[in-house]
């Protein structure tokens, strides 16, 4: 059946809602294209299974929704015909951590399609999508006309002229009061239907959420402990949450100078592209090395932040869509280097190179001496370099101090401005003390006058072009010092004396010719002799020391009496020198007695002079009254007095009788392993050790070998193959001086393969014989023989309960053919 008018046709269900276990019929009607008839069917249906009435009933019921179905279409027709089209209904929306809220009043325009709509009544809402990863915003509807929260239905997606999009389900989705409708893998670019159950609602069209970021001055780097901005430079969202992360080169997010991690920090945005604050759900007052401009800029702070020199990657990502967007920067470390020749001949160019990390900005270039050059202010490329060139045809000859400042960055260079045809060999470094063999060559002149650090040190007489000079550097001071070689025709011992102080004006005027560092390093010193010697060994006593040619050793026991230098108990203790060859000294006490001892060397320093020796060369360290502590002191307060540049070093020994022990072997060792004998003695470097192992029940050894004490043991070992099980006993003796014993137990090795392992029998028991196991072997063997044949004979008879069986199936074999012979 059709019904239609002015051209329309409608549809009109029922619907059941329930509430407190009632059930409630509701009529509702909408006008589609779809035929009466069709649809009075489907209502006849619905009606019956709703209530579960018979089929009287449900065709009872299906007249009267009839009747009521053509009232109403007549009413629906009436309205229609005397009203004006409706206009689009959502009116607006807002926006929020996780996506919006949509507001909505009234029906859809007279097409019902979304180009029926007027194009700023079509509400925007964002997804995203990248790769696997997608998102999208949550939105909740708000009816305007009830002022409360209704649920919904939301269908689609449709194209704009109001088709199904190819290649898509049309879904149908209910969105409960107060829901949340997910954008997130929407189809983007798609329409999609919002009406509630009264037809109010309109069109929403989904699209993909762009961001763009810039950062400020479309920097790609920035240097360390430097401040740059970035800015959004266009966003789709009115405003909303960012989560914003700093990642190094690795992946890894970065943590400001306080510790807090800089990932997924919540920063609030609005008017689409301005920077805010930080969220405040959750509260966030700040962050360490971040911050906002007037202008609403983010402002990173890299002193603040972990950027160190490397490659970082900043990621903003929108809370509510997950739209995000990375930008790269680039930290380089700040460096300033300056290059330039020491020597330039005069009437070349000095040449200096400026290398940074200050892009384009302003360096002051400084040359003492020089006035065009006192200050002069130049500008860095774009790569932060810089070549200048400064002519020496009217400057004299002579050291010129180069200053090169940027930003608060300064490199000092020194160029030395020399005349041709002069050179100067000297050492990198030699120690204080040594003899430094310094020569040149000039091409002019005859005398060629040498200063270390403004002193007037040589006057060298020029030979054949060369010259040369042994510097004795005894007294010195260590640390760099500076050689200067000025060329003259006349001698400088008219006017100068060795060790004066030559003026700046006198060299200025002369014009250094040539000039070399050398650095002189302070002497070193150090003393070596065993802690426990044994009696009878002589105590030897060696060093080294770096910058001396001798040293002075002195020795005291333990009542204070002089034992080294010879003769030095009784009266005055006559100091005697240890020559030092190659660095090297050493010194042989000869052998003392058993006792305590305390042994100084000493090395005067570069003045040459101690306080422990007199002018007389005698040690200053009490008379044969004064105790060892007494003298020890007395010597050390000497040493170390103020102004002192002694170097001296102290050891306390020990003389004992000859002594050595065992570390050495284990207790038990198996037949085949290695003995490691391993022992410790006072006894001196290079004597020999016998080690022997014999068996208690005789003296004779079955096995020996040989070895050298060597800082202070003896180290060896013993084969144990082909000896028997027993105890023996392992012996130490050093030159017949010392000896040590240790009794061990050789022992059968544990057989492999999980047997039972023997027990280890000593070499000189006897084994008795296992009559008692033999015979109680054979006598189980022979019954286990009767068992077998026994079960065997068992196995031939058949049990009594086989026969059993036998009997029951023939018995049933019989009952069955009788009754078959009774059925027939």
């Amino acid at each position: 059946m059709f019904l239609i008018y002015a051209g329309f046709k409608v549809q009109f269900g029922i619907f059941v809602l329930k509430n407190n276990n009632q059930k409630y019929q509701y009529l509702y009607i909408n006008i589609i294209s779809y035929e009466i008839s069709t649809v009075l069917y489907h209502l006849g249906t619905e009606s019956k299974m709703i209530w579960g009435k018979d089929k009287e009933e449900g065709i009872c019921m299906k007249n009267i929704i009839g009747v009521a179905a053509v009232i109403m279409v007549v009413m629906a027709i009436v309205l229609i015909a005397f009203s004006s089209p409706a206009s689009a209904t959502l009116c607006n929306r807002t926006f929020n951590l996780t996506g919006g809220i949509i507001n909505y009043t009234g029906g859809f325009a007279s097409g019902g399609d979304p180009e029926d709509e007027d194009a700023k009544n079509i509400l925007i809402v964002y997804n995203w999508a990248s790769g696997e990863k997608s998102g999208g915003e949550e939105i909740k509807f708000y009816n305007l006309t009830k002022d409360a929260s209704d649920r919904v239905y939301v269908e689609g997606p449709y194209t704009k002229s109001g088709n199904q999009y190819s290649g898509y389900d049309l879904e149908r989705k209910l969105v409960p009061m107060g829901g949340e409708w997910e954008v997130e893998g929407k189809k983007t670019g798609g329409y999609f239907r919002v009406e509630d159950d009264y037809g109010n609602g309109g069109w929403l069209q989904v699209v993909k959420h762009e961001i763009k970021l810039e950062l400020e001055g479309e920097k790609e780097k920035v240097q360390e402990k430097e401040i740059f901005n970035l800015t959004i430079k266009s966003n789709d969202r009115d405003k909303g949450v960012m989560k914003l992360t700093i990642e190094d080169n690795e992946g890894y997010s970065i943590m400001n100078e306080t510790g807090m991690d800089i990932y997924k920090i919540l920063i609030e945005y609005k008017n689409e592209t301005e920077f805010s604050n930080f969220a405040v759900n959750p509260y966030q007052e700040s962050v360490g090395g971040l911050s906002f401009t007037e202008d609403k800029k983010l402002v990173f702070n890299t002193s603040k932040l972990d950027m160190k020199e490397g490659k970082y990657k900043i990621i903003l990502e929108d809370y509510a869509t997950e739209a995000e967007k990375k930008v790269d920067i680039e930290v380089e470390k700040i460096y300033l280097k300056v290059e330039c020749d020491e020597e330039v001949v005069k009437g070349e160019d000095i040449v200096i190179i400026i290398k940074s990390s200050f892009y384009e900005k302003e360096v002051n270039v400084t040359v003492g001496g020089i006035p065009e050059w006192e200050e002069k202010t130049l500008t860095l490329d774009e790569e932060g370099k810089k070549k200048v060139r400064i002519s020496t045809e009217s400057e004299d000859c002579g050291t010129y101090k180069v200053t090169v400042e940027v930003c608060g960055y300064i490199e000092t260079k020194y160029v030395k401005i020399k005349k041709s045809g002069t050179s100067l060999e000297v050492p990198e470094n030699a120690t204080v003390g040594d003899i430094v063999h310094i020569e040149g060559t000039s091409d002019f002149g005859d005398f060629a006058v040498l200063l270390v650090d403004d002193i007037f040190k040589k006057e060298a007489r020029i030979s054949d072009d060369e010259f040369e000079w042994d510097w004795d550097t005894s007294g010195e001071l260590d640390g760099y010092r500076e050689i200067e070689v000025f060329i003259l025709s006349e001698h400088a011992t008219d006017t100068f004396f060795i060790g004066d102080h030559i003026s700046e004006d006198w060299q200025r005027g002369e014009g250094v010719d040539a000039s070399a560092t050398i650095f002189l390093l302070l002497p070193e010193f150090s003393m070596t002799v065993s802690k426990n010697i044994a009696e009878g060994d002589d105590v030897v006593i060696s060093g080294t020391v770096i910058g001396a040619d001798h040293v002075y050793v002195i020795v005291m026991n333990h009542k204070g009496e002089v034992m080294f230098p010879p003769d030095g108990t009784v009266g005055v203790i006559n100091a005697r020198t240890t020559p030092v060859v190659d660095g090297k000294w050493e010194e042989n006490v000869g052998e003392l007695d058993c006792g305590r001892y305390t042994a100084i060397a000493l090395y005067e320093g570069r003045d040459g002079i101690t306080d422990a020796i007199n002018d007389n060369g005698e040690w200053e360290a009490g008379d044969e009254s004064k105790t060892l502590e007494q003298r020890v002191a007395i010597l050390m307060d000497a040493i170390t007095s103020a102004g002192s540049d002694d170097l001296f070093e102290r050891a306390d020994f020990s003389v004992h009788a000859p002594k050595v022990i065992l570390k050495e072997p284990k207790t038990a060792v198996e037949i085949g392993d290695v003995i490691t004998v391993k022992a410790e003695t006072n006894i001196r470097e290079g004597e020999k050790a016998f080690i022997s192992l014999f068996q208690n029940t005789s003296s004779n050894n079955l096995k020996k070998t040989f070895a050298l004490v060597e800082n202070g043991s003896v180290n060896a070992s013993i084969n144990t193959s082909g000896l028997l099980p027993g105890i023996y006993t392992v012996a130490v003796d050093i030159s017949g001086r010392a000896s040590a014993e240790k009794e061990i137990i050789l022992v059968e090795k544990k057989e492999e393969g999980g047997k039972v392992e023997e027990k280890s029998i000593p070499q000189n028991e006897s084994v008795p014989e296992p009559e008692a196991v033999v015979e109680g072997n054979e006598s189980v063997g022979e019954g286990g023989s009767e068992i077998n044949e026994s079960q065997e004979g068992e196995e031939r008879k058949i049990p009594v309960n086989v026969w059993d069986l036998v009997i029951a199936v023939i018995v049933a074999i019989f009952v069955s053919f009788a009754a078959k012979r009774k059925r027939y």
